[in-house]
């Protein structure tokens, strides 16, 4: 069964482990680091990193930005990076259950788009 969660710093090993899923031949950065970036992304209102595990095991992540902005009567804008499932567990819908959370996270952040 697949659940979606919202990431913290103790998720920092998996993430880099999902990471490499993405850039293969990227050097990761360390667990510390990967904390550390982890807490200050959450610092930014309403943005955060999103994790879909089934059964236990991550297998995809998204992240959420919201960006603060000044036209649109102020309302913030919302983007993903960072969409990466693990490639044994491709074309099965994690990215898609992924993306409705964060759209509705930014939905709830007041985003205009």
């Amino acid at each position: 069964m697949r659940e979606v969660r919202h990431a913290g710093p103790s998720d920092a090993q998996s993430l880099i482990a999902l990471y490499t899923h993405l850039i293969p031949d990227e050097a990761s950065v360390s667990e510390r680091v990967a904390a550390e970036r982890i807490a200050a992304l959450k610092a930014y209102p309403g943005s955060e990193i999103l994790i879909a595990s089934v059964d236990g095991k991550d297998v995809a992540t998204l992240t959420l930005i919201v960006v603060p902005n000044m036209t649109r009567q102020g309302a913030p804008y919302a983007f993903f990076d960072n969409v990466v499932t693990h490639q044994a567990h491709r074309r099965q819908g994690h990215v898609i259950a992924l993306l409705a959370k964060a759209e509705e996270a930014a939905w709830a952040a007041g985003c205009y788009r």
